[in-house]
């Protein structure tokens, strides 16, 4: 028979005090804290966002950055009453700026090790969380088949280089806005597995504006598990320059090429992909379909990752190369990319565990083009189970169980 259902959001953004607080609204949870395990481990949010966490295990627990920055009990020690968190109290957490945040439970793990979890914050605006609409199980043999839906969220552009400002541009092009800061790889939309490279600068020229005429290349490898990796380049400039000398608008002109090994053996002719500049926000948005970067490179995309390469133009960089020299040197920039991006699919897994028992989520589910999944969980004794599933697009992850009886 079923029993009631425990739901685990990704990321239900509420707004509360940055202390401790005892449960009593119907707000749920971000992140549940158990014994002992945080569920989900990893937790994405976009910056600005709170992040709540609720105590529903029967050992005391605390919430501790890895840097011990801060901590919902930082006086926590087992045997002294209200010291930690008990079950039913709450913690919440405001997250401004995007980046990596690792915590852990004082008593029960150290960072990164046993009773640990990660915030991934990311910026506003590119995605939105992972859900699991519905999880249920029926008896199948000495089993259960778990069946659920799934709403699927996308991969906010994530850092993978920097560069500080106004390091190697002069003249002309420092005004024009040549000088590269930042690089990101993301897939905003999960439904159809884009890949979005992001270029941050400084002062580009306002959207419309006066058009940007530097030549921008980035050169990559995409490695598929267990495979050799295959270069390939993104190449372009924001100005389509064959509309020169009467450019009406700053039409992007960015292509795909695939590079086999060497940078000298990029393909002559590349694919057109989308490009856009935002002069307000200081970025160039380049999407490239997964399908055109399969195209190019003869490399499985999905589950591969995308790194720097062994080659290119001044090395493994992302550069901006407008052609001319201003005063006091070339107007060349360099960001080395120091990151990676594993190209990400939707995915689901599940678990059936004694009731209270941590789930590892060991079983793959079939998941269809619509979110919903199907699993079998075998080998199981008469007993009351939590049935666990968990959905994932990369790093986007959720989690819901509802409990039955065998």
């Amino acid at each position: 028979m079923l029993g009631a259902r425990r739901i685990l959001p990704a990321a239900a953004l509420i707004a509360m005090a940055l202390a401790p607080s005892p449960a009593g609204g119907a707000e749920a949870a971000d992140v549940i804290v158990s014994d002992n395990f945080y569920m989900p481990e990893t937790l994405t949010v976009q910056a600005g966002s709170t992040v709540l966490w609720e105590q529903q295990g029967d050992l005391p627990h605390d919430i501790t950055a890895d840097d011990d920055s801060w901590s919902s009990h930082p006086a926590c020690a087992p045997f002294i009453p209200g010291s930690c968190m008990a079950n039913g109290d709450t913690y919440s957490r405001a997250f401004a700026e995007p980046g990596t945040f690792g915590y852990y439970c004082t008593l029960h793990g150290t960072p990164g090790n046993g009773m640990a979890g990660t915030i991934r914050v990311v910026e506003p605006g590119f995605v939105f969380p992972t859900t699991v609409d519905d999880v249920r199980a029926t008896k199948s043999g000495t089993g259960l088949k778990v069946l659920g839906s799934a709403t699927f969220g996308g991969l906010a552009p994530f850092e993978v280089g920097t560069d500080v400002a106004g390091d190697s541009v002069h003249g002309l092009p420092a005004i024009l806005g040549y000088d590269l800061t930042k690089a990101s790889i993301g897939q905003p939309d999960p439904t159809s597995g884009d890949l979005s490279f992001v270029l941050d600068l400084v002062d580009l020229p306002p959207t419309g504006g006066l058009p940007d005429a530097a030549i921008y290349y980035w050169d990559l490898n995409l490695v598929p598990a267990g495979g050799e990796p295959y270069g390939f380049r993104i190449e372009g400039s924001l100005t389509d320059l064959t509309a020169i000398p009467t450019p009406s608008t700053a039409t992007p002109a960015f292509t795909v090429r695939g590079c086999g090994a060497e940078a000298s053996t990029c393909t002559f002719s590349g694919t057109p992909v989308d490009a856009v500049m935002d002069g307000e926000a200081n970025r160039i948005t380049v999407s490239v379909p997964s399908g055109v970067l399969a195209q190019v490179t003869g490399r499985p995309v999905i589950g591969s990752k995308i790194v720097a390469g062994t080659f290119g133009y001044e090395g493994a960089s992302v550069t901006s190369d407008p052609g001319t020299s201003g005063a006091g040197g070339p107007a060349s920039d360099r960001l080395t990319i120091t990151g990676s991006h594993t190209v990400a699919s939707p995915a689901v897994s599940v678990d059936a565990v004694p009731v209270g028992a941590t789930p590892s989520f060991g079983t793959p589910a079939t998941v269809a083009s619509d979110g919903s999944f199907t699993a079998d969980v075998g080998g199981l004794a008469p007993g009351t189970y939590d049935v666990w599933a968990q959905a994932c697009f990369g790093t986007n992850c959720a989690t819901r169980s509802t409990t039955v009886t065998l």
